[in-house]
């Protein structure tokens, strides 16, 4: 049975496609954020001396959900880079498709290994992956 940080790396793999879009949707999220109507009638107001460029730039630079996203993708990156072309077409397969991913069988059938080559390749890489995000051991 597979840990719950396997579990997780795995996910991270499967969401990989959509890192950019998740990333570009948290900065707009940032840029224009939801603002609440003041009912504070006669309050005082606060009064900044930093521009709202510099503002947002700071807080791009402090959203952990950015940078973890980041992280990830730049990880997941170089784990990738460093597959044969065969056995990336395995985890692209496997997890960079619209829908359900497909089973093992079906990616064995579709590439050049067996199954349980199939799945030492996916093992090699969630362990990698795992290991520089410091999720595993």
């Amino acid at each position: 049975m597979a840990s719950p940080a396997f579990k997780l790396v795995e996910q991270l793999l499967e969401d990989y496609p959509h890192y950019d879009t998740e990333i570009t949707k948290r900065k707009l999220a940032l840029a224009y954020p939801v603002r609440e109507v003041d009912e504070n009638i006669g309050g005082s107001h606060v009064s900044s001396n930093t521009s709202l460029a510099e503002r947002y730039v700071v807080t791009l630079d402090q959203d952990s959900r950015i940078r973890m996203l980041e992280k990830q993708q730049k990880v997941i990156g170089k784990c990738l880079m460093t597959l044969s072309e065969e056995e990336l077409k395995v985890i692209r397969l496997r997890y960079f498709r619209d829908g359900k991913p497909m089973k093992w069988e079906d990616v064995a059938q579709k590439s050049l290994y067996s199954k349980s080559q199939c799945l030492r390749i996916r093992n090699y890489l969630v362990n990698e992956i795992g290991r520089k995000l410091d999720l595993m051991d």
